[in-house]
């Protein structure tokens, strides 16, 4: 990858990207919520089953508050991990956005030369090129006439 297409910023529409982030983080704590209320559902359904003796009872607790330790880190490292993907899978259509916005910009100026350039794999290439394409028209439409 060349030194121009490297991302240079990492939230380049922040507000698209921020509202990814906070959904996919939303889901995660729903889905952290249900793990934790089952967790406890099964927890009770153990301990009024069985009849535990005393020592054993103490020992379930051990493995209990073990469990329950690393449900937790597990909840912490999954949430971080999500905030750190949808950065970059946001990337690839906030990416895109932002040109737009800045080729919209350059048109309303009156700049018709303004071309959009996407990196491969990024999201609304077909959006691009008819955006390109409809740039193509107006150039074409707005050239002086020769006589």
């Amino acid at each position: 990858m060349s030194m121009e297409e490297r991302r240079k910023k990492i939230l380049v529409d922040r507000k698209i990207q921020l509202r990814y982030m906070r959904t996919i983080i939303v889901l995660l704590v729903l889905f952290a919520v249900a793990l934790g209320i089952s967790n406890y559902v099964i927890t009770g359904f153990v301990l009024r089953v069985s009849q535990l003796g005393q020592y054993a009872e103490a020992r379930f607790y051990q493995v209990y508050n073990r469990i329950v330790y690393l449900i937790i880190l597990e909840i912490v490292i999954f949430i971080i991990l999500a905030a750190v993907i949808s950065v970059f899978t946001s990337h690839r259509f906030a990416g895109p956005v932002s040109r737009i916005k800045e080729a919209m910009n350059a048109v309303k100026s009156g700049n018709f030369n303004y071309r959009i350039k996407i990196r491969k794999g990024d999201d609304l290439t077909d959006v691009v090129n008819e955006f390109n394409e409809m740039l193509d028209g107006l150039q074409e439409k707005n050239k002086p006439v020769s006589s």
